[in-house]
């Protein structure tokens, strides 16, 4: 696929400010340090945003890197700008790690407690406002700002996972920590579980919300709780599943499963079925009981969204129902 900027990069709309807005955002700008470089962090569901910049003689200059997962797509990008009562207008350019293309797209930022906000974004298709929040910056050798983390995640179910010194806990929407920064991984909250890493034992368990162990750490790996189930890998590499009293349902006989990192909100489970992968090589769907119920023998096979999946076998890629019917691209 020719990778081209029209499915990801960020394109603000610009709107004017209230001058109450214009004036908090420069209370805010008035107390930033000249001299340090400001690191700012967005994140959601497949997508991650960090950028750098400096400001100095109302001058804003700095760089970004950002990732669309689902695509395994990196850009990194310049930014320079200027503030005029209290916004900070921006011209970004955003080029692709792999090829050369590029986009510019002027922007309007404001300041706040939180950090940066643009007044409309586009991201992966969606068009919202959106706030990158401030962090330490990653390549500081200084301890940092203690009131503020290292990495600051996407809210899933009402809480993100927020990182400092290497180590990372969990927070709900009200800033409370739940889930104490202690930990040297964390995934993505599902169900109210979260796989955590016990990096002296090295294995993988559940928490829930509040810290509370769901699983023990005796898996190699394990995702948490989705659609009732929990993938988990076993020291043979292959994937089972386990509900929620611990009970294996799904015997571990699967090479690969529907989860591909760095993307961790994708889960094995989609609309009641799971892509799997066994060890002849080609791919079906099970339910939750661990039954084929589409025996494809696919070379590869994709989530179901929406009632379709998409396929691939003898060189086709087509899409099938729930049924395994194909519904697209079927000639």
């Amino acid at each position: 696929m020719k990778a081209t900027f029209c499915f990801s990069i960020i394109l603000f709309v610009l709107f004017g400010c209230g001058n109450d807005q214009n004036n908090a955002s420069q209370e805010v700008i008035n107390t930033l340090d000249t001299a340090t470089t400001h690191c700012y962090i967005y994140s959601q569901a497949g997508y991650e945003e960090l950028i750098q910049i400096k400001i100095k003689d109302n001058k804003i200059t700095g760089q970004g890197n950002y990732i669309e997962q689902g695509l395994q797509m990196s850009y990194t990008s310049t930014i320079a700008g200027e503030l005029k009562n209290g916004e900070a207008q921006v011209l970004v350019t955003a080029t692709a790690r792999r090829g050369n293309n590029s986009l510019t797209s002027n922007q309007i930022w404001s300041f706040g407690a939180e950090g940066v906000t643009t007044a409309s974004s586009k991201i992966l298709g969606e068009e919202k406002s959106i706030t990158y929040r401030k962090i330490n910056c990653p390549s500081s050798s200084s301890v940092g700002d203690t009131s503020l983390y290292d990495y600051f995640g996407a809210f899933f179910e009402g809480y993100a996972v927020v990182g400092r010194y290497g180590r990372y806990g969990l927070i709900n929407e009200q800033g409370n920590i739940t889930i104490p920064i202690k930990y040297a991984s964390l995934g993505l909250v599902n169900e109210g579980s979260i796989e955590y890493y016990d990096d002296g034992l090295g294995r993988s368990g559940l928490l829930d919300v509040n810290g509370e162990v769901l699983i023990e750490p005796k898996y190699e790996e394990i995702h948490c709780y989705n659609e009732g189930l929990a993938a988990f890998l076993n020291e043979s590499g292959l994937w089972g599943f386990l509900d929620r009293e611990q009970n294996v349902v799904i015997e571990p006989i699967f090479t690969e499963i529907n989860v591909f990192q760095p993307e961790p909100n994708r889960h094995p489970f989609n609309e009641g079925l799971a892509n799997v992968k066994l060890a002849n090589n080609y791919w079906n769907y099970i339910n939750t009981k661990g039954e084929v119920v589409i025996a494809g023998d696919y070379s590869f096979a994709k989530a179901f969204r929406n009632g379709q999946a998409e396929v691939h076998k003898n060189a086709r890629i087509f899409y099938i129902d729930t049924d395994g019917n194909c519904v697209r691209n079927c000639d």
